[in-house]
């Protein structure tokens, strides 16, 4: 549904900037990093869409993610700030993320 039909009440959908495309797209809570760069015309590579293969990894430059599966991340990956693009959900802050 259109986001001017939302209460006034309901927190305002969090945004992502893709650093490399230098494009902003909202991210409501509901939807993944992949999900909004796809609505933003970005360009992510994905195969499973399920956090299994690993092919979405996009590294995180800005903001805190939740990530539902995460088994396609390497451990060492994950350290250095790599998320997996099809399974990231903001948090409720702007995200910054290299694509």
């Amino acid at each position: 549904s259109p986001a001017a039909s939302q209460p006034p009440t309901a927190p305002a959908p969090s945004t992502v900037t893709f650093s490399v495309s230098g494009v902003s797209a909202a991210l409501p809570a509901d939807e993944t990093v992949l999900e909004a760069a796809e609505g933003a015309g970005v360009e992510i590579p994905y195969a499973c869409r399920a956090g299994t293969c690993g092919a979405c990894v996009v590294k995180l430059l800005q903001g805190e993610v939740t990530m539902e599966v995460e088994s396609g991340l390497a451990p060492a990956d994950k350290a250095q700030g790599y998320v997996l693009a099809c399974q990231a959900k903001g948090t409720g802050t702007p995200l910054v993320v290299e694509a």
